[in-house]
């Protein structure tokens, strides 16, 4: 064994020599590089140490067994491990050198490694095997995943107003054959689908989701049931998507459901749409146009009336036989501007229907309780529609049988007008307006409506004509009757029991006297019980206006 004390210090990078002979003695030559090769592997893959190495005796410096067991023949004097061995003696070598530091910190450095000849033979049995065979046909791909669409997930999109979460929506139909319309996508309570779920859900006046929805249903073949599918709850029974565009104001979405086909006489019947009287909240007439009409919408009444597709029919008339002019009258309050608006549609309305069926009086309409607008105006005390109807004057040539006041003269500020007083005062089977006046106790205002012009006019001529005299002969007679049961009773006789015989001319005057009572007294109960029940309409209010205390 030799003694590391002898050699030369040898500084790092440097090959350390030992004395003797350079032409190859054992103790002078370097390291072997065959002895290095040996150490990776040897033929058949297995570690084997070199003979030199093998036949050298162990020393007392050999204490670590291990590391030389595992790299025979690469501890040398003046190294002090295998690294430093490598760095020394293999840059003399035509191997590369590896790093200094191998992966995961081992001791085996992997650029000293030798190729072998049997690698080759190897490698190119690999390659042969894994060359690539004949192609073969390309695997049949899956089919798409489809998404799954229901009623909450496809409301809350439409809510959202994401056309992007609509795309897998037509295949989805599409590939299980359903429809929009089907109950699984109806709101169970209300019937409600997801095209007036969209349009109660706008955002500054738009949803994207509408137009998509509109496109999918054309595709699945049924856009007018889609469109035209009312509500069939009871307090929204018959409201349409129709209804509730008019209503949120979208004249773009009007016309867009126009185009596609949407009913135009749709009509909304629930308990919603009632008059408050009835448990109702808003009574606007049940069709669309009314609907616009009492909105104050304009543009869409012309709109609905004019367009190319299908025009409303502005002499429809809903469930209780009212037309738009009657829902304007139903919709009054007598405030100022409201007043003002349903006074501009009513003429609005009025015109255009002379205009486009010249043979139709709109206005000359009755509903079922058998009242025109003009009636209807005056029952209910709409103060503001009923004067401004009879007071209209119209100019237009084309129109001019609608007006109602014609200006006969003018001189400076005195002007004289004739009125038509058609259905104002009337005799007949209608009741006329003057009679509804007169006879309506549940009118508060009625005094007021009374002494519009040219109706306290006419009350004016009916007085001084016949009322006067009609008034003073019942005065007159009541009077009479009133004398004559009087006397009758005051000469009865005292005496005797009833009957008491006719035999002076007292007693035959007592008779007359009691045939006149008892025949006045038939006259007055029937004509009584004929105002009230006939006219008047008897309540407790009824008994202390109206003097229904006459059938005391």
């Amino acid at each position: 064994m030799a003694d590391s004390s002898e050699g030369p210090r040898t500084g790092p990078g440097e090959v350390a020599e030992l004395p003797g002979d350079e032409s190859g003695t054992p103790g002078g030559e370097a390291f072997p590089l065959s002895s290095l090769a040996n150490l990776f592997e040897g033929e058949d893959g297995s570690l084997s140490p070199s003979p030199a190495d093998a036949s050298r005796p162990a020393g007392p410096g050999d204490g670590r067994p291990n590391l030389r067991m595992k790299f025979q023949g690469a501890f040398r004097k003046g190294v002090p491990n295998p690294i430093d061995l490598l760095e020394s003696t293999l840059y003399e070598s035509s191997v590369v050198p590896g790093p200094k530091k191998a992966p995961m910190d081992s001791l085996f450095d992997y650029g000293t490694y030798r190729h072998h000849p049997s690698d080759n033979k190897r490698w190119r049995k690999k390659i042969i095997e894994k060359q690539p065979q004949s192609p073969k046909a390309p695997a049949p791909q899956p089919p798409p995943i489809l998404k799954v669409f229901n009623r909450p997930i496809l409301f809350d999109i439409v809510s959202r107003g994401s056309t992007a979460d609509l795309d897998g929506l037509l295949p989805f139909l599409l590939t299980h054959k359903k429809r929009l319309t089907d109950e699984e996508f109806r709101e169970p309570s209300t019937g409600k689908t997801c095209l007036p779920k969209a349009l109660l859900n706008l955002s500054n006046g738009r949803n994207d989701t509408i137009p998509v929805l509109l496109d999918i249903a054309e595709r699945t073949g049924n856009m007018r049931e889609f469109i035209n599918s009312p509500f069939r709850d009871i307090y929204y029974r018959g409201q349409t998507a129709l209804h509730i565009a008019i209503e949120r104001r979208c004249k773009h979405y009007v016309e867009l459901l126009v185009a596609q086909g949407a009913d135009v006489h749709a009509q909304a019947r629930g308990r919603f749409f009632q008059p408050k009287d009835e448990g109702g909240y808003f009574y606007f007439g049940e069709l669309p146009l009314s609907l616009a009409a009492c909105t104050n919408q304009p543009h869409i009444v012309n709109y609905l009336t004019e367009n190319p597709h299908k025009k409303a029919d502005m002499r429809r008339q809903d469930s209780r036989g009212n037309t738009v002019l009657h829902a304007l009258v139903a919709i009054a309050d007598n405030t100022r501007e409201n007043t003002k608006f349903v006074t501009k549609m009513y003429d609005l309305l009025l015109l255009k229907c002379a205009r486009l069926f010249p043979d139709s009086n709109l206005e000359a309409v009755l509903n079922n309780d058998g009242l025109s607008p003009l009636m209807m105006a005056a029952k209910t005390g709409k103060i503001g529609i009923f004067q401004h109807i009879i007071r209209r004057e119209v100019t237009d040539e084309d129109t001019r049988h609608l007006s109602r006041k014609f200006k006969d003269w003018a001189y400076g500020p005195v002007y004289s007008s004739l009125y038509d007083l058609s259905s104002l005062d009337t005799c007949g089977e209608e009741a006329s307006v003057l009679e509804i006046l007169v006879y309506n106790s549940k009118i508060e205002n009625r005094h007021e409506m009374l002494a519009v012009e040219p109706i306290n006019e006419l009350l004016r001529d009916k007085w001084r004509k016949f009322g006067a005299v009609s008034f003073y002969i019942n005065v007159v007679s009541y009077l009479c009757a009133m004398v004559i049961f009087t006397l009758t009773a005051y000469y009865q006789p005292l005496e005797g029991t009833p009957p008491y015989p006719y035999r002076t001319t007292v007693d035959y005057l007592r008779l007359a006297g009691e045939v006149i009572t008892l025949f006045t007294g038939v006259l007055f109960f029937f004509t009584n019980i004929k105002d009230l029940f006939m006219k008047k309409c008897p309540g407790v209010n009824s008994l202390f206006i109206d003097g229904s205390f006459q059938l005391l």
